[in-house]
Parts: C-alpha cells; sequence; structure tokens
C-alpha cells in the first residue's frame, strides 16, 4: 500500500515518492532473498548456520 498525502507542498510530494519507492525496492529484493533461500543447492553464507 502506498500513501500519499494531497494537500503538501511539492517537496513533501517529492518525499513521499521517493521514500514510497525505496520501500517497494526493499520489499521486492526482501522477496527475491526469500524466494532464493528455498532454492535447491543454496549454501548460507551467515557463520553461525550450519550445514
Amino acid at each position: 500500500m502506498v500513501f500519499a498525502a494531497v494537500d503538501v507542498s511539492a517537496w513533501s510530494r517529492l518525499g513521499q515518492g521517493g521514500f514510497s519507492t525505496f520501500l517497494m525496492g526493499w520489499a521486492c529484493y526482501k522477496a527475491s532473498v526469500l524466494l532464493r533461500r528455498a532454492e535447491a543447492g543454496f549454501t548460507p553464507r551467515h557463520r553461525r548456520v550450519r550445514t
């Protein structure tokens, strides 16, 4: 969901647009990381995770 205030200045709208773009990009990145972990042959890079 993307929120946008209507009665604000142009700078506020640009800030909202930039922040919402960042959030959507972050969500897509996290989804791709989660899907990549489900693939066979994935080896975790974290030290504390044992294979």
